[in-house]
């Protein structure tokens, strides 16, 4: 069979037999199919600088799931073992006259892994091209943003699974404060793992909830916290980065929350982070055909139609379960 009969994606459980692509309609990729023929280097140029400008939702996902470069195929260590943050207690690092060092062996099993090969594809007619010839470059930048938005799901998910909820209510009477609450969400992490959590991300209305929660306490302390920016907030707390996320996608007939509205959690992710680290999450990603992180990939398909495909391969990775913590809050003064 040629590389081309195999883009009828009908064989594949993809659509119904007898059903036919309609334009504008997505399909999943499949890179077996892809000869170095169609392979765009301008469009890949072009996506690899979309993505380094599209800030809100990227940088979004290098916070929950810093990228680790790394082949097809990869090992990296999972720690789930406090004994990875022990020390050399007792003196057992002092090595007597003529005596060996004490040894220590590494906390974490080692576990196999490998990037998985993901893509979107959408098809366009020539006459709208000729019409707008900047629809390639619109289609790629919304074939990556969805992708984008799906990776960020997937590494929530991934977070929401491991972490150790409490419920808070903030505000009204009976409310605690939240401040108190996120200072304590850290100091929790910490304990359960041995290394605080750097990293705390708050849905939109959680955000919303602790400020008028704040602004709800007539004394000097709530005007102040309620004045803080995120960054304010996050030295206050003494960690690396506090980010508020309302960003939304489409699900179903509505939108949803990428970040659940009132969640907050607290986990440890680093950028420039390294397959042995003790982080709670990586994304680990391998270069595509042409070496970068992204690629797209254009055929002609008909006299009139014209395939285009942006693909990317990674694997989100929980790599360690350990401190991770979650508040879910209600809002006393509704």
């Amino acid at each position: 069979m040629s590389k081309t009969a195999t883009y009828d994606l009908r064989p594949l459980g993809i659509m119904p037999a007898g059903a036919a692509i309609q334009p504008g309609q997505v399909a999943l990729a499949n890179e077996d199919v892809f000869a170095d023929t169609f392979f765009s280097q301008p469009m890949t140029d072009y996506a690899v600088g979309w993505a380094s400008q599209q800030r809100w939702i990227k940088d979004l996902l290098d916070f929950l799931a810093p990228g680790v470069r790394t082949t097809r195929r990869f090992e990296y260590r999972v720690a789930n073992n406090a004994k990875a943050f022990a020390a050399a207690e007792n003196d057992k690092d002092i090595r007597a006259l003529y005596g060996e060092f004490a040894l220590v062996e590494a906390i974490g099993t080692i576990q196999n892994g490998r990037t998985l090969s993901k893509g979107l594809t959408t098809i366009i007619d020539k006459d709208d091209e000729q019409e707008n010839p900047q629809i390639v470059q619109q289609k790629v930048a919304w074939l990556m943003d969805m992708q984008l938005r799906t990776e960020v799901i997937r590494a929530m998910a991934l977070l929401n699974g491991a972490a150790t909820n409490t419920a808070v209510t903030w505000g009204g009477a009976g409310g605690s404060n939240p401040d108190i609450d996120l200072n304590g969400l850290v100091l929790a992490g910490g304990n359960a793992s041995g290394m605080d959590p750097n990293r705390i991300i708050i849905g939109g209305q959680a955000w919303q909830v602790r400020l008028n929660a704040l602004a709800s306490v007539n004394t000097a302390g709530g005007f102040q916290g309620y004045g803080m920016t995120p960054e304010q907030l996050a030295s206050w707390l003494g960690i690396d980065r506090v980010e508020v996320s309302r960003l939304r996608y489409q699900s179903g007939n509505g939108k949803a929350a990428l970040v659940p509205a009132n969640t907050v959690l607290a986990f440890n992710a680093y950028a420039g982070a390294t397959p042995e680290d003790p982080s709670n999450i990586k994304r680990f990603w391998s270069p595509e055909f042409g070496g970068d992180e992204w690629a797209v990939w254009v055929q002609d398909k008909s006299s009139h139609l014209k395939w285009i495909t942006v693909s990317h391969k990674s694997n989100i990775i929980l790599t360690s379960s350990l401190g991770v913590q979650k508040l879910t809050v209600t809002n006393g003064l509704a």
